[in-house]
């Protein structure tokens, strides 16, 4: 019997501990919309408890140097996990798709166009007046 009370303290000592046990993860500091370019104000490192599967898709919070200058693909809520799907690299490839434009709030559907917003492009050959979406 004093064997199975040891045995009894011993598991709940060794449950507890690995409970207590967490991973540095990057986070997102702010709302992040698509497109945001990743540094170190808008991302901290915060400590979570997970298993091995959930930490594979997770940035650990070792690799902020290594997310710097990385664009955010999604939206990203302020103190979300940031996952590897969510932040890419901009490529060559990439630069020919992607692209910012700054217009009046009265040509942005009155203000209801927000960062992030997925818009068609038409454009117009002055020359020509052939029209191309984009």
């Amino acid at each position: 019997m004093l064997l199975a009370g040891a045995l009894g303290v011993l598991l709940t000592v060794s449950l507890l501990r690995s409970a207590g046990h967490t991973e540095p993860v990057l986070v997102a500091a702010r709302d992040l919309a698509p497109g945001t370019v990743l540094d170190a104000g808008n991302v901290r490192v915060s400590r979570v408890h997970a298993d091995a599967s959930v930490r594979a898709t997770l940035i650990p919070g070792d690799q902020l140097a290594a997310v710097k200058g990385q664009v955010v693909t999604g939206t990203v809520r302020g103190g979300a996990l940031l996952t590897h799907d969510l932040v890419h690299r901009v490529d060559a490839h990439a630069a020919t798709r992607v692209m910012s434009v700054p217009i009046a709030r009265a040509k942005a559907v009155d203000g209801r166009l927000a960062a992030g917003d997925h818009v068609d492009v038409l454009g117009v050959d002055l020359d020509t007046g052939r029209r191309e979406t984009c």
